[in-house]
């Protein structure tokens, strides 16, 4: 007998994504954008642990590093611990850098200004908006910088100025 549509449990699943892609580096980086060379995608219904997803991934490239040389090697992905813990499980990505998406780095972001100033505060809205920006515009500099403003606040929650971006 088919469950009533108004009983039934409604349940989330999280299907698994992840892309392999390959790119040419440019001679003159400052005014050329690397090129594609190849790009593989893979997507799996929910499953435990993310096996099929993964094991399909890790081949891809370990073949990719098979057929060519590559100056840069980078994971980038979200924040959940499941593809990180993956990430450092896999010898293939011993020499790649680990980078987290600038969508969930903001979140983090977001929380920490919460932390310092209070949740909803326009403090926290105004040094959130300002560090958001600096990490879009200059992520390696600003990244030091905020964490080294933090400090400070933590310390002297009344006195918010050295949290400006300079």
């Amino acid at each position: 007998m088919a469950a009533n549509a108004e009983t039934a449990k409604t349940t989330w699943k999280e299907a698994g994504v992840g892309m392999l892609a390959t790119y040419n580096t440019p001679l003159v980086p400052e005014s050329e954008d690397p090129a594609r060379v190849d790009v593989r995608y893979a997507a799996r219904m929910p499953e435990g642990k993310m096996a099929t997803l993964i094991t399909g991934l890790v081949d891809q490239t370990q073949r990719a590093l098979q057929r060519g040389i590559f100056h840069y090697r980078i994971v980038l992905a979200d924040g959940k611990h499941e593809i990180w813990r993956v990430v450092d499980e896999h010898s293939v990505f011993d020499e790649f850098t680990r980078i987290l998406d600038f969508y969930h780095a903001a979140q983090h972001l977001s929380k920490v200004a919460e932390h310092l100033f209070g949740q909803s505060s326009m403090t926290a809205d105004n040094w959130f908006g300002k560090w958001r920006h600096k990490w879009r515009l200059r992520p390696s500099s600003a990244t030091d910088s905020s964490v080294a403003a933090c400090d400070e606040p933590a310390r002297e929650a009344s006195r918010s100025s050295t949290c400006e971006p300079s």
